[in-house]
């Protein structure tokens, strides 16, 4: 919490050498608290990363990588620097489509779960095809099995690549309508951001390339459907993640006034 402490000092007119000190404990806005950060580094090997850390530098759930949907033959993995030409370096590569890739953020023994969250991802698709990717949270991750619907318990926005559109997702159902964004290109990077309260499940705001977006809403980002962060493809999709990051916002107490007379 972020405070300021103010001191004021008066000296009463008709009392000689009395001093009253009036001091005020004062509450400026929220603060945030980063939960989640990756930096993804490309070497010279592909590095599997279901069940590792890989490529988180806070990391303060203690989390791993989890798997679901996907297909037995592709595993996500950081790329290496001599991938071809159509996997970009520095990135995670989902691999097939349908794939869930996430991060448990439940309280732990030595962290706590904000009320208020931004999850925040830098993320490409790359299919030939109309590509599918999605920014959000699962109440568990789908099964880890052949063709399985990545989109199974998600709760978070869809960017439809050929349409240029977004999509708000609860439980794995679509809600409301679809909003156009603008026109969408695949092998290029976009940024996309949702910010949720969990006491409420309200999606309190949306961002896409740091622009904020009006039309998507919803009060289904509860604690129990928020369980898990992360990124999926859909459909014939292919998507890269390159960056994570989820912050905390926390509402701070109401200010506090404190009278002293010297």
């Amino acid at each position: 919490m972020k405070t300021k402490n103010c001191l004021q000092r008066k000296t009463g007119s008709g009392l000689k050498g009395l001093t009253f000190a009036v001091l005020f404990l004062v509450s400026f806005g929220t603060f945030a608290d980063v939960i989640l950060e990756t930096r993804i580094i490309s070497g010279g090997d592909r590095k599997y990363v279901r069940g590792t850390d890989l490529g988180l530098i806070v990391n303060q759930p203690e989390s791993v990588w989890l798997l679901g949907a996907s297909w037995d033959w592709s595993k996500p993995y950081i790329s290496a620097v001599w991938d071809p030409p159509g996997v970009s370096t520095n990135v995670i590569s989902l691999g097939e489509e349908k794939t869930a890739l996430g991060l448990s953020i439940v309280s732990t023994n030595t962290y706590t779960k904000p009320i208020q969250m931004r999850l925040t991802a830098i993320f490409e698709m790359t299919s030939r095809q109309n590509n599918v990717a999605g920014v959000g949270f699962w109440s568990e991750l789908p099964p880890y099995e052949n063709g399985h619907d990545s989109r199974e318990n998600f709760t978070g926005v869809l960017v439809q690549e050929v349409e240029g559109t977004v999509q708000v997702y609860a439980a794995g159902a679509r809600q409301g309508a679809a909003v156009y964004v603008k026109e969408l290109s695949k092998n290029t990077f976009y940024s996309l951001s949702v910010e949720v309260d969990i006491t409420t499940g309200t999606l309190l705001g949306f961002w896409f390339d740091d622009e904020p977006l009006e039309g998507l809403e919803g009060d289904f980002f509860t604690d129990e459907a928020t369980a898990i962060a992360g990124v999926l493809s859909s459909g014939s999709s292919r998507v890269s993640l390159a960056s994570l990051l989820l912050e905390g916002t926390f509402v701070p107490p109401d200010p506090t006034t404190l009278l002293l007379i010297q």
